[in-house]
């Protein structure tokens, strides 16, 4: 797996700027939130890597307001996939957490 660092000045914020810059880019890409990207995202050229942080971060918002158990667990999970991220980095995706441990590793 290729991991790699793509940097492009833009004079301003304009949506067209990403589309333009990445208009022949295929695979996926890790980015802010910046509202610029979601046509990308749209077209299914382009998947989005989301950060854990900020999927985290919803979670921990309906937790507070709600009291969630379902929010109560993503909090958990996301703090699972993000300690195996850090262990091994192709366990950045999610979907792949569970293969980077035995199920002995796992401990509340």
């Amino acid at each position: 797996m290729l991991f790699g660092s793509f940097e492009q000045f833009s004079p301003d914020r304009k949506g067209h700027h990403p589309k333009d810059h990445l208009a022949k880019y295929q695979g996926w890409m890790h980015a802010d939130g910046y509202a610029g990207f979601e046509d990308l995202y749209r077209s299914g050229d382009i998947r989005e890597v989301a950060c854990m942080a900020h999927v985290r971060r919803k979670f921990v918002d309906i937790h507070r307001a709600q009291g969630s158990a379902i929010a109560d667990e993503a909090i958990m999970r996301c703090a699972i996939v993000g300690f195996f991220a850090l262990l091994r980095p192709q366990c950045l995706l999610a979907t792949t957490y569970c293969q980077c441990a035995p199920p002995s590793h796992f401990a509340p």
